[in-house]
């Protein structure tokens, strides 16, 4: 049996993660919905474009909205919970559909007028224990750039840094700039309790 959810628009595209937890539809009006509960409960984001196609990583991570016009596409990396805008450089030519790989690594627009769009750059983020990197897993646009913040839990301190297998070292902060490719970013830390042995 079906259920009837959300409000009545004119829908374009959807996606949902394999699990079925996390769903987006684009509609004509402009408005995005995305639900993070199988579709028992809908929220409303207004991109201020009209979306024609809707790309989902497996997990439902990684979402992006393509246009039908516009230049630009909405991409989100937080399970549809905030979207950024990312010029695809397409001026307002129409684009119809796209495609996104299970990890939602690489991504491919298609364009009216025969050009295709493709975007594969992310910045990877391992998380160790005792601290965070901040963001997480993000997508950067090609050309753009990214800062990453390591915070050590209480009692921690940062012991090293790397960044695309190369040691940085205690670094607090690191941008990658003008990126054209993937990128791995992880940290290590020590604790900085002091232990003392009375005789």
């Amino acid at each position: 049996t079906w259920t009837q959810k959300g409000v009545a628009d004119t829908y374009y595209g959807m996606a949902m993660s394999s699990n079925g937890q996390y769903q987006t539809i684009s509609a004509n009006s402009g408005y995005t919905y995305v639900s993070s509960n199988y579709g028992a409960t809908w929220v409303t984001i207004n991109t201020n474009t009209v979306e024609s196609s809707v790309l989902m990583s497996s997990n439902g991570q990684y979402q992006t909205l393509v246009p039908t016009s516009g230049g630009y596409i909405n991409v989100s990396s937080d399970y549809g919970a905030t979207w950024v805008a990312v010029n695809t450089s397409a001026g307002n030519n129409l684009e119809y559909f796209g495609a996104m790989s299970a990890d939602g690594i690489v991504q491919t627009a298609v364009v009216y007028g025969g050009y295709i769009y493709v975007i594969s750059y992310y910045g990877i983020v391992t998380q160790g224990g005792n601290g965070n990197i901040s963001p997480g897993n993000t997508n950067i646009s090609s050309g753009g750039s990214q800062l990453f913040t390591i915070t050590p839990t209480n009692g921690y301190n940062i012991q090293n840094v790397i960044v695309d297998g190369v040691n940085q070292g205690s670094i607090p902060f690191y941008t990658f700039p003008n990126v054209t490719s993937n990128h791995t970013i992880t940290a290590s830390y020590t604790s900085n309790n002091l232990f003392f042995t009375f005789g």
